[in-house]
């Protein structure tokens, strides 16, 4: 048998939880798309400082690769990775990893941008590590380009990284389904079970159960009718019963009487044809009573069975002539 505060539970935990996973997505994305913003920001920023920082050298100014190469590998870049590359996407330097071991960056969409309007950036996905790479190129004035690029955790990544806390938060909101439903379950039955059938006719305690009650007062109303039909039957079938009573007692006892008197001698033999009329009549009577008895009994029978057949096909009467039969 289903339950009440179970089917409450499953709706509310369905719906927190769609909620609540519609949220933490939405924020994610949000809060990715800030720090993203941010990034990007603070790379455009940062790339043109370094930029004016590498084009203000001595080692620039002699055309010293090596001298602005080592003044790269001593700047502060924090998590940023720095990347120089000549006008024909060869990589010159790299921070993070050898640059020889580097294929030609000539065809990345940064540095493309970079050599044909000065400036460029773009942003690749990782598939198999999960973070987003951010890309801001600059030119200089050699001609060579300089790059700054920082990795970000992608929304995958984020979402799986704080499991631990949406599984806790999960267990939260199915516990607080589960005690809300209960009590929602609890104060919804509570007003239904007060409903008194018997009490005829009373306002629902929802407008949506209204029918419901309808269908209980007139329900009432037929059992009511019903009883006291049952209890008239009753009265009728008592008063018949105490009539057929009375009406069997007078036979029996005329047929008793006469037979004793005729046992005992008493009778004349002149008078016994007449004692024997008097029986003959007293138990055909009782004989008609008798048939009247079973006939009833039957007709009860049928009734009760919802049987008809007995009682022949409906005829026409004319009420006014039998109410004035009665009235006589």
């Amino acid at each position: 048998m289903s339950s009440l505060s179970r089917k409450i539970f499953a709706a509310l935990f369905a719906t927190a939880v769609v909620v609540a996973a519609v949220v933490a997505l939405v924020t994610t994305l949000v809060y990715r798309h800030t720090i993203d913003e941010d990034a990007s920001d603070y790379l455009s920023r940062s790339c043109r400082s370094l930029k004016s920082m590498v084009e203000a050298s001595d080692a620039y100014s002699r055309d010293d690769l090596t001298g602005v190469i080592d003044l790269l590998e001593m700047a502060d870049l924090g998590s940023s990775r720095a990347t120089l590359i000549s006008n024909d996407g060869t990589v010159l330097f790299d921070s993070a990893v050898d640059a020889a071991s580097l294929p030609n960056h000539a065809g990345r969409p940064e540095v493309a941008e970079a050599l044909s309007q000065g400036e460029g950036s773009s942003e690749r996905t990782s598939a198999t590590v999960g973070y987003v790479s951010l890309y801001h190129a600059v030119l200089l004035s050699n001609g060579d380009v300089l790059r700054l690029s920082e990795d970000h955790a992608s929304v995958v990544r984020l979402l799986v990284r704080d499991v631990d806390l949406l599984l806790g938060l999960l267990f939260a909101i199915a516990i607080a389904c589960w005690f809300v439903a209960r009590s929602l379950a609890k104060h919804l039955v509570e007003p239904i079970l007060a409903i008194d059938p018997a009490a005829g006719k009373s306002p629902a305690p929802y407008r949506e159960l209204e029918p419901l009650t309808d269908r209980l007062a007139e329900q009432q109303d037929e059992l009511k009718s019903q009883m006291h039909q049952l209890q008239d039957a009753a009265a009728v079938r008592q008063q018949y019963t105490s009539n057929v009573t009375h009406e069997l007692k007078t036979p029996i006892a005329s047929i008793s009487g006469a037979a004793e008197l005729i046992e005992s001698g008493l009778v004349k033999p002149q008078d016994i044809g007449e004692f024997g009329h008097r029986i003959h009549s007293d138990a055909t009577r009782l004989k008609d009573l008798v048939n009247d008895i079973l006939m009833l009994s039957r007709l009860d029978e049928s009734e009760r069975m919802g049987d008809t057949s007995m009682l022949g096909a409906p005829e026409p009467c004319d009420l006014l002539s039998i109410a004035h039969d009665v009235e006589r």
